[in-house]
């Protein structure tokens, strides 16, 4: 605590003569206020002049330059001069000299305090103890009496003191950018000093509880920061990132922190899409699309799109293609070990959808399709071996079975089809007596075949096959006979005659 100012103690020269009567008509009122007047009158008159120091010429003179009242053409006596005595009119100037002297004194007390309160000796100590030194000479010139002089050292130390007082909101501006300056650079002690002064210059500073904050957290943010340093000395991004991120959580405000976050930030994406590119890389050489898909959407997040993600993408793409692609070959030579030549064909075409220049769709789609119609002719005619009957149908099956027997690899399927359709081409190319007997009186036609006339035996050679005799007589009702030449049949008889009159 600084040493105060305090006044120099100075009897009163004159008792004030208003003082109030009690309120009421009370007659011991009225005696008192008569023993304080003359009490006033010896004070003035008698008391006083005995008091006053003697002093020089020019003291007076100073005494009576600062009042605002002045004799003119008067040098005033010596005061206390035993060969003289001041008038009261002179005493009363001298009083209210004094009495300035006493009201800046008291303004001087005012600042002390307010200065002291804000702890001076923190931020101004030197200008301070130099105005208290000026007060302390304007003592000097009132225990003197020379109050004029004491007056303009008590102002000089006043103008001092204000000065002071008046630059504290500044100073506890420039105190808190200090604060915040050694949050800035972790300087513990130096923030604490600060924000003490801080406190004791502006006790409602709206930054105060914040900074508090910031600097109790101070110590573990320091400690974050310089593990995330150490980290990215040692190019460890991953522990640099978090550390770097607890710093910021105990010091969002701290801006070196947000720096080297932001930087750990970027240097930790580039390491994280570096390593998540590779791993994809790695994923597409094991044939994972999926997880190759999956990394390249994580390496996105890390960087956004590049020309290294591009050209991983389109080497995903790629693998994924030709894997596809050697997947429906083997799927295709899988179907065509089973002769399932639609089955081949929809993958041939799958395949050229994926890439119209690749080889093998090309080359083997047009042997699958040629394949499938042989089939589907093949089955046509063995679904309906009847048909046979027909010279041009057994024809078309035979160009059937030329064409079958010139693939030369003919799969099980395939085999099976040319010996059926051997069999049934042979049994439809041999040729089976057949005797159609009738009454020698009806007409009879071999439907599709022959007319054979009115006979009572025809001698036929037929094809294996359903036939149709139809006969006819007049008087009589037509007739139709039905029967069926197989391969095997010898001798084949047949009676046709109409034998139901009209």
């Amino acid at each position: 605590m600084q040493k105060r100012i305090e006044p120099t103690e100075f009897q009163p020269a004159v008792a004030r003569s208003d003082t109030k009567l009690q309120e009421g008509n009370k007659p011991w009122g009225l005696v008192l206020a008569v023993v304080l007047i003359l009490v006033a009158i010896y004070g003035v008159f008698i008391w006083l002049p005995g008091q006053v120091t003697p002093t020089s010429p020019t003291s007076v003179q100073a005494n009576q330059t600062s009042t605002s009242t002045q004799t003119p053409n008067r040098a005033g006596p010596e005061l206390g001069s035993p060969a003289s005595e001041l008038s009261p009119f002179e005493q009363a100037q001298l009083e209210k000299a004094r009495k300035e002297a006493q009201d800046v004194l008291e303004q001087i007390l005012l600042q002390q305090e307010v200065l002291q309160e804000a702890k001076v000796e923190l931020w101004g100590q030197t200008p301070y103890e130099q105005a208290l030194s000026r007060a302390q000479e304007g003592d000097q010139y009132y225990r003197d009496r020379d109050f004029a002089s004491a007056i303009a050292g008590y102002s000089a130390a006043l103008e001092q003191l204000a000065e002071l007082s008046n630059g504290m909101p500044a100073r506890a501006n420039m105190a808190e950018l200090q604060t915040r300056d050694a949050i800035e650079v972790f300087d513990l002690q130096v923030a604490e000093q600060q924000l003490n002064l801080l406190e004791a210059l502006a006790p409602n500073h709206s930054s105060i509880a914040r900074l508090a904050q910031r600097i109790e957290a101070l110590p573990q943010t320091a400690q974050y920061f310089d593990n995330a340093q150490q980290a990215r000395s040692q190019s460890n991004w991953s522990a640099a990132k978090v550390a770097i991120d607890e710093a910021a959580k105990a010091d969002p405000a701290h801006q070196a922190v947000s720096l080297a976050q932001a930087e750990i930030l970027e240097k930790w994406q580039q390491a994280m899409f570096e390593e998540t590119l590779g791993q994809a890389y790695a994923a597409i050489e094991d044939k994972d699309f999926d997880m190759a898909a999956r990394l390249l959407s994580e390496a996105r997040a890390f960087r956004g799109s590049n020309e290294a993600l591009d050209q991983a993408r389109a080497t995903l793409a790629l693998a994924e293609t030709t894997a596809t692609l050697r997947r429906l070959e083997q799927a295709a030579d899988a179907a065509t070990q089973q002769e399932d030549w639609q089955g081949v064909i929809d993958l041939y075409q799958e395949a050229l959808t994926l890439d119209p220049s690749i080889q093998f769709a090309q080359q083997g789609l047009p042997n699958a399709q040629g394949r499938l119609q042989l089939d589907q002719k093949i089955s046509t005619v063995l679904n309906a071996p009847e048909r046979l009957q027909d010279p041009a149908v057994t024809a078309g099956a035979q160009r059937l079975l030329d064409e079958a027997r010139n693939i030369a690899s003919a799969g099980p399927a395939l085999t099976l089809q040319i010996q059926t359709l051997e069999n049934l081409i042979e049994q439809a190319n041999r040729i089976i007596n057949v005797t159609i007997e009738s009454d020698g009186l009806t007409e009879l036609v071999l439907i599709r075949h022959s007319n054979i006339g009115t006979t009572q035996r025809h001698q036929a050679r037929l094809r294996p096959g359903k036939y149709t005799v139809r006969g006819t007589r007049v008087g009589f009702r037509d007739i139709l006979v039905n029967f069926e030449v197989k391969p095997d049949d010898s001798n084949l008889r047949v009676f046709a005659a109409c034998r139901e009159p009209i």
